[in-house]
């Protein structure tokens, strides 16, 4: 590393300091030094309060103990510095993953600086820390995820092409996004499109949490046809489709609670019928 350049740490998806790629740190070393990163001065007793639990906090000399291990595993590119029992990391040029997104979120979404922030959703890759259970890193892993779907959502809402709000979508579902929420955007993206082509991982997610619900929302079906027809083009608006091949479509049709299952497939395959559509084959899933 050379004289001047910062320290690359990674908190996202899992802690990682990029220098150090091949360096083993315990869950325990790897929180503290998270936490002193996070915080960046903070004192002994706090460390003490933060990272351990109350009936488990180690005494003075257990926690020194633990500041020389880490000291060594930084090698020459850092150290936690412990003067006047405040905790820091020297030197402090320190570049996160955490700030950048920070930096990059907050100020665009208010000014609707879009660059900014497909940079800044490109920087999450999941939660902050997922690993520490500690109540300050599941306070802090809340604020960024809640800033990440607010990126998301925005970046969706704006785009114009549907595959790339597909694809800020898919990331989002990856990392954890609410069903409901889903729902909500996928109906958002609907209003500006006759249709509803979505990725076969999208498809997939909605059609398992449509199965896992108390009172399914969507009935799934894959439809083979004989010769080509334009599903797409003979969909109702609240519908989901992905196109397999030119023959063959799955489908989630949003249920009408006024029908029986059987009597909304029914309806639904008549009007593909009446519209000259050949099915060849029907099969729920």
């Amino acid at each position: 590393m050379k004289e001047g350049e910062s320290i690359k740490v990674i908190t996202f998806g899992d802690f990682l300091i990029s220098e150090l790629k091949n360096t083993h740190f315990s869950p325990k070393e790897s929180e503290i030094l998270a936490f002193v990163i996070y915080k960046k001065h903070v004192s002994v007793e706090n460390v003490l309060e933060n990272v351990w639990d109350i009936n488990q906090m180690p005494c003075r000399n257990d926690i020194t103990v633990f500041f020389s291990k880490i000291n060594k595993k930084l090698k020459n590119i850092a150290r936690l510095n412990t003067k006047d029992s405040i905790v820091s990391v020297v030197p402090n040029k320190i570049e996160t993953d955490f700030e950048n997104f920070e930096r990059l979120s907050l100020v665009s979404l208010d000014k609707k600086d879009t660059k900014s922030l497909k940079k800044a959703f490109d920087i999450y890759n999941g939660d902050f820390l997922p690993s520490i259970s500690s109540d300050w890193a599941l306070s802090v892993r809340m604020y960024y995820r809640e800033a990440f779907f607010e990126v998301g959502k925005y970046l969706v809402y704006s785009e114009t092409n549907v595959t790339n709000e597909m694809m800020y979508l898919k990331k989002m579902i990856d990392l954890g996004l609410d069903y409901n929420v889903v729902k909500l955007i996928v109906e958002e993206i609907e209003k500006r499109y006759e249709f509803d082509l979505v990725y076969e991982d999208f498809f997939d997610y909605v059609l398992l949490k449509n199965k896992l619900m108390r009172f399914s929302s969507y009935i799934g079906m894959v439809i083979i046809f004989d010769k080509e027809f334009p599903l797409e083009d003979n969909i109702r608006k609240g519908d989901i489709i992905l196109k397999i091949d030119t023959l063959t479509y799955k489908i989630l049709i949003e249920r009408n609670w006024k029908l029986s299952k059987e009597k909304d497939i029914e309806l639904f395959l008549e009007k593909l019928k009446n519209k000259n559509a050949k099915i060849k084959k029907v099969e729920i899933i």
